[in-house]
């Protein structure tokens, strides 16, 4: 029975599937019937050029194919397609731009600009200015012949075009309101002159006056608002206000200031835009332009664009789209801030070859100030190391001293203060004869170092001396023949380069080989610019055979005595991979470290000035703010530092909340000290686990009636294991402290232990503090072995107890609770205790030594008495 039954349904099944393969077969039958009745239908459009082979026509039916080659025939002996069309009507091909024949083939037939003899392709200067006419959509769809629609396009693209010249004739004519506001604003910058200290209160008023003019007559100018915005940022001028700076600032970035931008950005970055500024920008516009009716199509557009309620959460965003804008205009602050972005993922992806990309824009831009071989002296002083600032306050002291050794004849005081008054630093005005007289004299006087100087200050006309050539000259041989490296690089950097005066009666030809041969002295007697001239020679080999090899080894010897250009070249050749592998991480940190050696770092030495004197913290502020955001590490840790003393933060703050105000100055210091910590700051690392450890009370500015918040253990461990790994007592005792107390680490005696003995042996300030931590750790440990005992010995007889009773319903030992509570308050008495008793005893320590020494010098003052007694007997007999 079960074998039929199974026979039965395999038929069913077999059945089955013959149905389904009949049914799919029918299926696919009909889809290629239909298939190919739209394929009949389908219209073939083909391109006629002259440059058609035959065979190409092959599939074309014969009568059409006979007529198209007939057509080929005539366009390849020179006559346009179009002519040939509407000149052959009888050739029974239809001229509309689409038509359709049944089961015949559509021709669409190509349309050149040159045929096209209203527009005037040779008045276009670019074919950016016609090319967009030619698109799709300004094709006009209609049913007029081919004809029509060809005089159609003609017309328009005639009148798009004449429109365009016109416009471009009537801005190559002077605009007599341009020329106005022009002047205007040549003669605010006069009353604003960047070179002064000082600047008269009536000369800015007035120079402001002229730019709020300029905005009247041009609202959109925005180098007027910038200047305006600058005016007001700092008290150089004497006029700052802050909100008014942001809102100018504001504005201009809208206006497409790149300048503005990289402000704006700095400022969004760091959380100092608030509703009040986007309040105080509307206001400002309505003031200035009328109401909203009355503004221009752009300035309306500004208006309803202003969000009246800023996101502090992530202003990121924001930030990055000033950044970016303003680094396609090729600004190098915002290079210089998108690179570092890139480079640690701050608010884009982390990507090492885009931050490469940005990196080596504002290197080619920055790598022309150090071709001279001069660096910017730009000292950069942390904020937390007060003998740094000592030592920076003292240098006009120590260059005092060096100028008066001079006057008394020191040749070496007289070399120093000459590279001063040369370049123009170290507190001395630029003064190039005096430099030249210094010079000379310690020349006279045997130092052959300043034969190299004279040389470069005539060869490069530094210091303001006259060019000359064969001066130079002059001194470099006589240099060289005292074995002077810089002599000797600087006259093959001649030979290198040839030389000749104006008047012709000096002319050094060029000769690779004497310059290889003189560099090459240079660079052996260590010379960086010797070093890295030679390895220039071996990168394009004049002179020399060429070697991205030998390049290299002489691009790294010279920067590793911080020669810039070296950096810059080593930076190329690990990004290209010349005659090395690609190394993008490697290519990205010389390029940092090339744009952080360029003048634009001297930010940092005025907000130290600001900060130092006290009187305009704020200003300091921003400045490292502007130089934390293009990734400075030593801006971003006195940033860091600024917010957490709440130094110059006043008019950040002044408008919120007490609480909302230490949370800002948290947040600020917290988001720069991370930032610091990335690029290697190990105090940074220490700072930013105290913060998570502590919360917001671990500002040093904090206020204690203001509750605790922000605080994170498994946070701060992160950080003190980092800080750890870079060999920190600090972290290490604070690791050990956490894992004595369980927190934010399992409670281990042991390791708490092992850490306070690596802190000791890390740093010996440590010893100390590490002693008294011992000592507490063993109390602490020798109280958790008695506690844990007690404890054990209460919950074995509270089980016991319980066993006795018997009940089904679970009893509280409220005897328990009271008791664990009891005993952990003496945990604190236990603390007080110990620091008291070894108080005591360093006392007692110290009254001990202090008596032994006071008898001490009792016994020794008796025996001097009695010596002398003696000695007044002797002389008497």
């Amino acid at each position: 029975m079960k074998q039929a039954t199974f026979k039965a349904f395999l038929l069913l099944c077999l059945i089955f599937i013959i149905c389904t393969l009949a049914f799919v077969s029918s299926q696919d039958q009909k889809k290629k019937d239909e298939k190919e009745e739209k394929e009949i239908k389908v219209e073939k459009v083909i391109i006629l050029n002259p440059e058609d082979q035959e065979t190409n026509l092959d599939d074309l039916p014969e009568d059409l194919r006979s007529k198209i080659k007939e057509i080929l025939e005539k366009a390849k002996q020179g006559n346009s397609l179009i002519d040939i069309i509407n000149q052959n009507e009888n050739v029974g091909i239809n001229t509309e731009k689409t038509f359709t024949k049944t089961n015949e083939d559509k021709i669409s037939l190509p349309q050149k600009t040159s045929e096209m003899k209203e527009v005037k392709i040779l008045d276009i200067q670019s074919p950016s200015d016609y090319s967009a006419f030619m698109e799709e959509q300004d094709t006009i769809e209609s049913k007029v012949t081919k004809k029509n629609n060809i005089k159609l396009r003609r017309r328009l693209i005639a009148e798009r075009v004449n429109k365009i010249l016109e416009r471009r004739d009537r801005n190559k004519k002077p605009n007599v309101n341009e020329e106005v506001i022009t002047e205007k604003l040549l003669l605010a910058r006069n009353h604003l002159d960047p070179d002064l200290d000082n600047y008269d209160p009536e000369e800015v008023k007035r120079a402001i006056e002229i730019y709020e003019e300029v905005i009247s007559e041009e609202p959109h100018n925005d180098i007027a608002l910038f200047n305006l915005g600058t005016v007001y940022k700092t008290d150089k001028f004497g006029v700052r206000d802050f909100a008014k700076s942001k809102m100018y600032f504001l504005l201009a970035a809208w206006n497409g200031n790149s300048a503005s931008q990289f402000e704006v950005a700095t400022f969004y970055s760091n959380n100092l835009i608030n509703d009040k500024d986007m309040a105080n920008v509307k206001s400002y516009m309505l003031k200035k332009f009328g109401k909203y009716e009355e503004m221009d199509f752009k300035n309306q557009r500004i208006y309803s664009s202003i969000d009246e309620k800023v996101n502090h959460e992530n202003n990121e965003p924001t930030a990055i789209t000033n950044l970016v804008y303003s680094s396609l205009d090729g600004h190098l602050n915002s290079h210089i801030a998108l690179g570092y972005r890139y480079l640690f993922g701050h608010g884009v992806p982390k990507s090492c070859r885009t931050s490469a990309y940005y990196y080596n824009l504002a290197a080619d831009l920055v790598s022309s100030e150090f071709e001279d071989g001069k660096s910017p002296v730009v000292e950069h002083v942390r904020l937390t190391d007060e003998v740094a600032i000592q030592n920076k306050q003292s240098q006009d002291d120590v260059m005092k001293y060096y100028e008066y050794s001079a006057s008394k004849g020191s040749s070496s005081s007289k070399l120093i203060v000459g590279y001063a008054t040369m370049y123009g630093i170290r507190g001395f005005d630029q003064n190039g004869e005096l430099a030249r007289r210094l010079f000379e004299q310690a020349a006279d006087a045997g130092e052959v170092e300043a034969y190299g100087a004279l040389g470069n200050m005539y060869w490069k006309g530094l210091g303001g001396v006259t060019q000359n050539n064969e001066t130079a000259f002059k001194y470099f041989k006589k240099g060289a023949e005292r074995k002077d490296p810089s002599s000797q690089n600087g006259l093959g950097y001649m030979y290198m380069n040839g030389a000749s005066d104006e008047d012709g009666k000096f002319v050094l030809e060029k000769d690779y080989t004497l310059a290889a041969m003189y560099f090459n002295k240079s660079a052996f007697a260590g010379n960086s610019e010797g070093q890295y001239n030679l390895g220039m020679l071996y990168l394009n080999g004049l002179g020399v055979t060429k070697s991205f090899k030998q390049a290299h080894h002489y691009f790294a010897i010279s920067a590793q005595q911080g020669q810039v250009l070296s950096k810059y070249q080593l930076a190329k050749i690990y990004l290209y991979g010349l005659g090395t592998s690609k190394n993008c991480e490697i290519a990205v940190k010389f390029l940092k470290s090339v744009v952080e050696k360029a003048s634009w770092t001297n930010i940092v030495d005025t907000a130290f000035d600001k900060y130092v004197d006290a009187e305009d913290q704020h200003t300091a502020l921003i400045l490292y703010q502007q130089a934390a955001e293009q990734g400075l590490e030593v801006a971003q840790a006195n940033v860091a530092f600024m917010y957490d003393r709440g130094y110059g933060v006043e008019e950040i703050i002044n408008d919120v909340s007490e609480e909302q105000g230490q949370l800002i100055k948290f947040k600020g210091a917290l988001k720069w000290y991370q930032q610091a910590a990335e690029q290697g700051n190990v105090e940074a690392y220490v700072k930013v686990g105290d913060y998570y450890y502590y919360g917001t009370s671990a500002l040093s500015s904090s206020l204690p009636s203001i509750a605790n918040t922000e605080q994170s253990f498994e946070k701060s461990v992160y950080f003190y294991r980092r800080a750890k790994e870079m060999n920190n007592a600090q972290a290490m005792f604070n690791l050990g402290f956490m894992h004595e107390h369980g927190k934010g680490l399992p409670q281990d005696f042991y390791l708490a232990k092992r850490y306070y003995d690596m802190a000791s042996e890390s740093d010996h300030l440590a010893y100390f503090p590490v002693i008294l931590a011992l000592g507490k750790l063993y109390a602490h440990w020798g109280y958790s072995l008695v506690k844990d005992s007690l404890l054990h010995l209460i919950r074995k007889e509270g089980s016991e107890e319980k066993e006795v009773i018997q009940h089904n319903t679970p009893v509280v030992d409220e005897d328990e609770s009271s008791i664990i509570d009891s005993i952990a308050d003496y945990e604190d008495y236990l603390l007080a205790l110990l620091v008291g008793g070894l108080l005591l005893l360093v006392f007692v320590r110290h009254l001990i030594i202090t008596n032994q020494a006071y008898m001490d010098r009792r016994r020794r003052r008796a025996r001097e008495i009695q010596n002398q007694e003696q000695q007044n007997v002797d002389n008497v007999q």
